[in-house]
């Protein structure tokens, strides 16, 4: 029978008879009339961070792809908040499996997060499962640009720095001229002096670095 009147308006009905448990597909492909017509951009097969003496490698490996563009590799001190790290290439379209390698030589004391997001050609967006990984270096401080362009000097730490960082700059007699405090691992500082030579401290708990840079 037709069911093409039932339910209402608000909650439509299509009933029909006849058809029975044979005539049923088992197989079904979300947003696909099925897995081959429609297939996914990109069948990821192995996403790893590993921790080598200083740098962190990222590997990547999929079975094949399909309208593939790039992926978007990012990187995260706490596993929620996430800043771009690159764009890696993909291959288009193929059915041959792919590696991929990325090294972050900038990896960050302790644990660090990275999430991957493929982008096929029609701006199609699939993310994939967050890894983690620790990495046991010694923490670092670098500033930039030095000498210090346009007021600002750029203050970037390979460490956590969720607990408070204390940010000292002085001149080369020992006067304190700039104090603050800041969390995460790059800051900007402005910078209203004159042309000289100046030390920056960088101070957390159990652990201080000093670094020079300059003003012209």
């Amino acid at each position: 029978s037709d069911g093409a009147r039932a339910g209402t308006t608000f909650n439509p009905q299509v009933n029909r008879s006849g058809i029975t448990t044979a005539q049923i597909a088992n197989s079904f492909y979300w947003g696909s009339v099925n897995s081959t017509q429609t297939p996914l951009p990109v069948n990821l097969t192995s996403f790893v961070a590993v921790a080598k003496a200083d740098r962190i490698e990222l590997q990547i490996e999929t079975e094949s792809e399909e309208n593939f563009d790039y992926f978007l590799l990012e990187k995260s001190m706490d596993g929620k908040r996430f800043s771009e790290l690159t764009i890696i290439s993909g291959h288009g379209t193929t059915i041959q499996p792919q590696q991929y390698f990325y090294h972050d030589v900038n990896p960050i004391v302790g644990k660090s997060y990275y999430r991957l997001t493929s982008v096929d050609f029609d701006g199609y967006r699939e993310q994939f499962k967050v890894v983690s990984v620790n990495y046991d270096g010694e923490k670092s401080v670098n500033v930039y640009p030095n000498p210090v362009e346009n007021g600002l000097l750029g203050v970037r730490m390979n460490y956590d720095t969720r607990d408070g960082t204390t940010f000292v700059i002085y001149n080369l007699r020992g006067v304190e001229l700039i104090r603050a405090t800041g969390r995460g691992s790059e800051l900007l500082i402005p910078i209203e002096m004159n042309a000289g030579v100046y030390i920056l401290r960088v101070m957390s708990k159990e652990w201080s670095q000093n670094v020079r840079f300059i003003v012209p």
